[in-house]
């Protein structure tokens, strides 16, 4: 036997819509209710899900154009990335400070990556993430020929705190990192709340 139930609204006892039908569109429970998935349950979607887990926002990317930055010999430089692909937000200033501040709290993925203009070696290659004015996450490799320097971190920001890029080379003399977007970038997003 089949029986079929057609109504747009179910209430609990007290008269509030647990379940609302309106326009092929179906509402279950209302803002600040809790709904809960009895254990061993399955969820399947076969369709399209939409405002399921966090956006990963804010975030953004930078990079360095116009000029190559010279980087002075043994002195820690912030690295001025002075171009977005893109900053939805606007969390990334660009233009002078070149720090990116989330003002949000969370966690965030934070990533930079720095190349070298100069073909000779030297000793001291680093780049350090810096939070708050202080260094928070480095790396450091030899350099050789043109070398890449790539630092990646996770970090749990309130909404005021702020991230820059600083680089340190003792070649001996200044050297330049390169002005190219696939070279030399900073980036980060939010990973979770």
């Amino acid at each position: 036997m089949t029986a079929i139930l057609k109504v747009d609204t179910i209430q609990d006892t007290s008269g509030n819509n647990i379940i609302n039908e309106s326009s092929d569109t179906i509402t279950i429970g209302a803002s600040g209710d809790t709904i809960s998935i009895p254990s061993g349950a399955t969820i399947t979607n076969s369709g399209t899900a939409t405002g399921f887990g966090e956006s990963n926002t804010p975030l953004f990317r930078a990079y360095i154009t116009g000029s190559d930055q010279t980087i002075p010999n043994t002195t820690w430089t912030k690295v001025g990335y002075n171009a977005e692909t893109f900053d939805p937000s606007g969390v990334y200033d660009h233009s002078s400070n070149y720090r990116f501040t989330p003002g949000v709290a969370g966690y965030f993925s934070i990533n930079a990556q720095l190349t070298s203009a100069d073909v000779a070696d030297w000793n001291k290659f680093m780049l350090r993430i810096y939070k708050n004015g202080s260094a928070f996450a480095g790396m450091q490799i030899r350099h050789t020929y043109a070398d890449s320097i790539t630092i990646s971190t996770m970090d749990l920001s309130d909404n005021n705190d702020y991230y820059e890029i600083y680089c340190y080379q003792n070649s001996g003399s200044n050297k330049d990192v390169r002005n190219i977007d696939m070279d030399n970038w900073f980036q980060a997003f939010k990973v979770s709340s």
